[in-house]
């Protein structure tokens, strides 16, 4: 066998293990709790900035899709552009919640893996 048929068959092997490797690192799982990670990070910079301005006057709060459903359903002339900082508050209290709960799944799930390429070791 020539050496460049050697080397193009070693290429495609290597390529076809880096990709089996890259499914099992890069699973749907991971790629949702980074993608989780991530919303929730943005989520409470968010609420921050809204606290953070909750008195600076005429200042209207950045408002998520899921919000804006909440406040529909609430009776009572709530206001969208209103900021009350207590909500507020629980608001990054849960979104914190969720923040830590997606970053110890991943935690948990990369320290499997590495048991597992460790070798159980």
């Amino acid at each position: 066998m020539s050496k460049k048929i050697f080397l193009a068959l070693f290429a495609l092997a290597a390529l076809a293990f880096s990709a089996e490797v890259e499914n099992i690192l890069f699973d749907d799982v991971t790629v949702m709790l980074e993608r989780d990670i991530q919303e929730a990070t943005r989520r409470q910079a968010i609420i921050a900035h809204n606290i953070a301005n909750a008195e600076v006057e005429g200042f209207k709060p950045i408002r998520f899709a899921d919000e804006l459903k909440e406040i529909e359903k609430k009776p009572g002339g709530v206001s969208a552009d209103a900021v009350a900082v207590e909500d507020e508050m629980v608001k990054m209290a849960k979104n914190r919640m969720r923040h830590q709960t997606y970053l110890k799944l991943y935690t948990m799930k990369t320290a499997a893996l590495k048991t597992v390429l460790n070798q159980g070791k």
